[in-house]
């Protein structure tokens, strides 16, 4: 249970909402073949409960595009799920690719 620390801080009904949305999101970013650690979207489910919201998939669908904003932000591609059951590799961050510019355009300086 990925947030059993926080047991003090929740009712039991609110921890289940939390780590039913994390297992959500967790299934949905393997699906796709996205591979994070586990940490940053607990800690983006964690924002989201501090805010107030223990709708499971409200809190699933805000921590996954809070994960995208981070990325964007980064300029990082994100490897594999780390820290999953079924996967312990870990982040393979990777640059942005760089536009390609038209044929016969020279580099601007």
């Amino acid at each position: 249970m990925p947030f059993r620390k926080y047991a003090g801080s929740f009712t039991p009904e609110q921890l289940e909402i939390l780590t039913t949305a994390f297992n959500a999101a967790i299934a949905d970013l393997t699906t796709a073949g996205v591979e994070i650690p586990q940490s940053d979207l607990a800690r983006h489910i964690l924002d989201r409960a501090a805010d107030g919201i223990f709708d499971m998939t409200e809190l699933k669908r805000a921590a996954l595009e809070d994960l995208s904003a981070d990325w964007q932000r980064s300029g990082q591609k994100v490897g594999r799920v780390t820290g999953h059951p079924n996967d312990a590799t870990c982040v393979l961050p990777t640059q942005t690719p760089q536009k390609k510019r038209p044929r016969g355009q020279a580099p601007k300086r």
